[in-house]
This record gives C-alpha cells, structure tokens and sequence, in this order.
C-alpha cells in the first residue's frame, strides 16, 4: 500500500488543527463537568449530552441563554428551550462517554486530504465523525485502507452536507508549463496560484454550518491580498493564526468563518 508522504507545508496546517481541536476539547470538557454546570429546567426537559452538544454548537441550536458567573468563572448557567433539546433516554453527563457523544456531533471534512495527516490529527483528538476527500483515486484508495470515509472528489463535486468544520491544505503555486501533468493536482493552483483557492471558498458557502470554521492554508506565492479580498468579498472573515517562513516563501493558516459569527468553535 502506498503511504503519501505529508508536505511541510501540510505539518504546519497539521499543528493548526491540533490547537484548534485541543482549544475546543477544552471547552466541551468544561462544560461537561456536571459539578460545573447549572440547569434552569422545567420538569419535561431532558438535559442530556445532546443538548449540550447544542450550547458547545450553536450549530445546532437556534435559542440558547448563557450567563457566567461573575464569582467563578467555571460555573456556567445554560438555559435551553425544551423545543432545543433531543429527546434521548440517554442518562444525564456522568462519563466520558457522553463527551465522545458530543466530539461525534462535530462533522468535520479533509478536502485535498493527500496524506491524510489533518484527519489523523483530528482522530488523535477523540474527533471521528470525519470525511476525508481527494481528486486523486490513489489517494483515495490509500486513505480507505487507513480506515477513513474517503470520497473521490474535485472539491465539493460529490459532497454532500454541511460541516462544522473545514479543512483544505490547497495547491497555491502559479502554473508552471515545465511541471509535469501528472504532479500540477498537488502543487499548481492555476495560473495565478490562487484560482483553486477562491473557487473552493466559493463552494465551501454551500457546505459550511452557519457557525463553522475553515482552516485554510497558502503561500505568499498565492497572491494573499487577492484571495483575502475575494474572501471577504463572498461574506467572510479571516484571522491568522499561524505562519511560518520557508526559503523562497511564506506560508500561511487563516481561520475564516462567516462574517458576524461568533461560533463557540
């Protein structure tokens, strides 16, 4: 079986995710601490690990109240709609269980997944509900045999559904004539190295939880500037989170979400 082999550029994207995740295992941990958390309820409301799920994703909600306490900054007061919460026989929070019930909530897509790395990182984590997707058949095949939901697609041509969260490590370099077809999938973003990049931010709109995150990765080689504005242009908003200098470049990770949102993940 061939194993492909991840990038520098795909360990810098790798180390995002991972911060990402852990930042957001730490919230679901805190308030999965039932000795932590208040429940306003009403005798019919059934308080269980999907609804809190909910207050963790407001993907999934459409009301929530919450309100910190001034005196200690790890009690939380989270007021749910009986109309919010998914009836489940489920027992209240007790385990560890129900922390991987909430992670399994969280649907996550590797567009470009090559190597497999981000969805490995993300699995390391405790996150499972993960689709992985390529352009390449053989990178398909490969990842299958590494146990992971694998679909062959250009982009979004054949996924379905929306996710939580995004993950794309995109090829960013301008069209070289002299690069072989076979390798310009990986590396060759069109003629300006960008055009890939916008076309995907354009589909992801389609495929993105009204509260989700992309975690998207290009080169100072890609024309940032342009793909910044065309990002906000088509209703995003970037923050930087990581860069690292190479010999002949910069690369970069920017966190994008929909304008105005204020997603706890």
């Amino acid at each position: 079986m061939e194993i492909y082999q991840p990038s520098e550029d795909s360990h810098l994207l790798s180390n995002s995710v991972k911060d990402y995740l852990i930042n957001l295992n730490k919230k679901i941990n805190n308030i999965t601490n039932i000795n932590n958390v208040k429940y306003n309820k009403s005798s019919n409301n059934k308080y269980n690990p999907y609804s809190l799920a909910s207050f963790i994703n407001p993907n999934h909600i459409n009301n929530k109240s919450i309100n910190s306490n001034n005196n200690n900054n790890s009690n939380l007061s989270a007021k749910f709609k009986s109309s919010n919460l998914i009836n489940s026989n489920k027992s209240p929070l007790s385990s560890s269980n129900h922390i991987n019930d909430i992670k399994d909530l969280i649907k996550i897509i590797d567009i470009g997944s090559g190597s497999g790395i981000q969805a490995k990182t993300c699995k390391k984590l405790g996150f499972n509900n993960i689709l992985t997707s390529d352009i390449n058949p053989n990178v398909i095949k490969s990842l299958k045999k590494q146990g992971f939901k694998s679909i062959n697609s250009n982009l979004f041509e054949k996924i379905k559904g929306k996710f939580d969260l995004i993950i794309f490590n995109p090829p960013y370099l301008p069209e070289d004539k002299n690069e072989p077809p076979d390798s310009r999938h990986a590396t060759t973003a069109g003629k300006q190295g960008y055009e890939i990049i916008i076309k995907f931010l354009k589909q992801a709109k389609s495929h993105l939880e009204t509260k989700g995150t992309i975690l998207l990765l290009f080169s100072s080689l890609s024309k940032p500037n342009i793909i910044k504005k065309q990002a906000k242009a088509l209703g995003y908003g970037l923050k930087l989170i990581k860069k690292q200098n190479l010999f002949f470049e910069k690369i970069f990770v920017y966190k994008i979400k929909r304008k105005q949102s204020k997603a706890l993940l």
